[in-house]
């Protein structure tokens, strides 16, 4: 005996996968249509209805295509569908950074906790010698300001992000 399951009374694997053959082919044809209609310029929308009957009764299968481009997006005249355009969400509110600032021998440091952020998801900017931060990612957004030291700039700090820690470092000038 075979442990393969055998189809139902009147009915053979070759039949049923026979019938669903025709059903794809259909749904191809449908598709191969709509391609040549939006290439002559007729109608955007094709339906085709399909039915066969696998044994237990009729299965049948109502297909609905639409195709909108993006210059159609609030022109006037469209039927409406079940196609909405998501509705604008709101900004996420930006989170401070709180950072540990130290000064280690001739370094400047800076840490802080940055969850869900990616190294390219940070930006360092200078603005009236101070270090502004921002950063998004996982849905979360940071932003800080702190100030640093003379004679620092972007240039002179190095980036180090992992595991949502950052590590700011750069070397202090020295003294005149």
């Amino acid at each position: 005996m075979s442990d393969e399951k055998k189809p139902g009374p009147g009915r053979t694997t070759a039949d049923i996968e026979l019938r669903f053959g025709r059903l794809l082919s259909a749904l191809g044809s449908a598709l191969s249509d709509m391609t040549g209609r939006l290439e002559s310029g007729q109608s955007r929308e094709i339906r085709r209805d399909h039915t066969i009957d696998v044994g237990m009764g009729p299965i049948r299968t109502e297909t609905r295509i639409r195709v909108r481009y993006a210059s159609d997006i609030g022109s006037a005249g469209l039927e409406p569908g079940p196609m909405r355009e998501a509705p604008e969400k709101p900004p996420v509110p930006a989170r401070p950074i709180l950072a540990d600032i130290a000064t280690v021998g001739r370094t400047w440091q800076l840490q802080a906790d940055l969850p869900g952020v990616a190294e390219e998801d940070l930006t360092l900017e200078l603005d009236a010698g101070d270090l502004l931060i921002s950063a998004e990612g996982s849905g979360r957004r940071y932003e800080g300001r702190f100030p640093l030291p003379p004679g620092v700039g972007l240039a002179d700090i190095r980036i180090s992000l992992k595991s949502g820690i950052l590590d700011l470092t750069a070397p202090l000038p020295e003294a005149p």
